[in-house]
């Protein structure tokens, strides 16, 4: 949905998880569209079927939900990937590595196409900050997700892009790109710690300055 009363909802309307029993729509529960748990991309591309999927890696593949963990469905696309990070586009080493790939001379890039985003004519109430101290409950659900996906990237799916004898699996500049993924486990916000089980909770240092949802 495309419309104010949507943009207005609070992302924690957004947290509730997709049993599996309700209508599932990328991982969201009644069909919705967007939720905390379409954030786990490395869901879908695991499910591409180019890393060997054993049961340590599935552990870190939204394990214990239905559609995760054990329960993932292996596709073994055969199909080559090209998987980036979307800042590495600002590089110019980015486009020669894609213009490799597609086996091309180069690939003009100079102009920059965005999406507009919140039309102005709805004011700052459509907008948040989230690293406001009450959004601290909503990224901790949000970041556990995060690092799993960095672990996955990190330790599973680049080794594979790293290998010269899977041309089937293409990461631009990949140190770049393994950096980039790694600081995904990191607050963006700074103001949440990992724990050793994988939550994060308030740094002790902020939790008397500040009031949380």
């Amino acid at each position: 949905r495309n419309d104010k009363q949507y943009l207005f909802l609070s992302p924690y309307n957004k947290t509730k998880p997709c049993t599996g029993k309700s209508k599932c729509r990328n991982q969201c529960p009644d069909g919705q569209l967007l939720c905390v748990y379409r954030a786990q991309f490395h869901v879908s591309l695991a499910r591409l079927g180019k890393t060997s999927l054993s049961t340590q890696e599935r552990q870190l593949i939204a394990p214990g939900r239905w559609y995760g963990g054990d329960n993932l469905v292996n596709f073994n696309v055969s199909n080559p990937i090209f998987l980036y990070e979307m800042t590495q586009m600002k590089h110019d080493r980015f486009w020669k590595d894609l213009a490799d790939y597609l086996r091309v001379s180069e690939i003009p890039n100079e102009r920059y196409h965005g999406s507009h985003g919140t039309p102005k004519a709805w004011g700052d109430a459509a907008r948040i900050n989230i690293c406001d101290a009450e959004y601290d409950a909503f990224r901790a659900i949000m970041m556990p997700i995060a690092d799993e996906l960095s672990q996955w990237l990190s330790e599973y799916f680049m080794k594979v892009a790293r290998d010269p004898s899977r041309p089937d699996v293409v990461v631009p500049w990949p140190d770049q790109f393994l950096e980039l993924v790694q600081d995904y486990a990191n607050d963006p916000c700074n103001r949440l710690k990992r724990n050793y089980d994988g939550t994060y909770e308030l740094r002790p240092e902020l939790e008397n300055s500040t009031t949380t949802s």
